[in-house]
């Protein structure tokens, strides 16, 4: 978990963000332990040895902590596509890009699957803020431009974005799969379908 400085709080002040960033940090953390029932702001104020009330100037209640979380999970999922298109984008092309962007998303799921479940679940529809929609937006841009270059070519917009959502929809969907434990018959192979399956949804004619 993590904590503040013991000079931090005997000053009672903090670098900017600090609080803030170890708040995100341990509720991140106790997300994933399957807490999120305990996922309160005075249990946050414990782990970071702050007042509750140094909780409140951030988070007012545990809503607008889960939708900082959701905000904070599109952000790393974001990055963490970027970085795959671009380690592939550059010694490739764009369908390399878009096989390792898809796979990353997926690792993602994998990695953090009560994160990803919160960043997809109720606060896809509801919970909403500016923020939180913005960064939603700004992962799924991403990825509708990154199966729009493989699909290259002049092709009626309607028939281009019914790939974009279909391919989406087709990764996320195998990563729902894989976090609800659907796909363990697969064992050791697992890795390998989930391959095969993203090089096949990149071979549009």
């Amino acid at each position: 978990m993590v904590k503040v400085t013991s000079t931090a709080k005997e000053n009672g002040s903090y670098h900017h963000g600090d609080l803030r960033r170890a708040l995100i940090d341990n509720g991140l953390q106790l997300l994933e332990e399957n807490m999120e029932a305990n996922l309160g702001l005075r249990q946050l104020a414990r782990l970071a040895g702050v007042s509750p009330g140094a909780v409140y100037r951030h988070f007012v209640n545990k809503e607008e902590l889960l939708v900082a979380l959701a905000v904070e999970g599109f952000g790393r999922l974001t990055q963490k596509q970027s970085r795959a298109y671009l380690e592939k984008k550059t010694v490739s092309n764009a369908m390399d890009a878009f096989r390792a962007g898809g796979a990353a998303y997926i690792q993602f799921a994998r990695e953090n699957p009560a994160l990803f479940r919160l960043m997809f679940g109720r606060f896809s529809a509801t919970h909403r803020n500016e923020e939180l929609a913005k960064a939603s937006k700004l992962n799924r841009d991403m990825m509708m431009l990154s199966i729009s270059k493989v699909l290259g070519g002049e092709r009626p917009a309607r028939e281009l974005h019914a790939f974009c959502v279909g391919t989406w929809a087709m990764i996320h969907g195998l990563s729902a799969l894989i976090l609800d434990q659907q796909l363990q018959e697969e064992g050791d192979d697992l890795d390998g379908l989930v391959e095969d399956i993203i090089r096949g949804a990149s071979e549009w004619e």
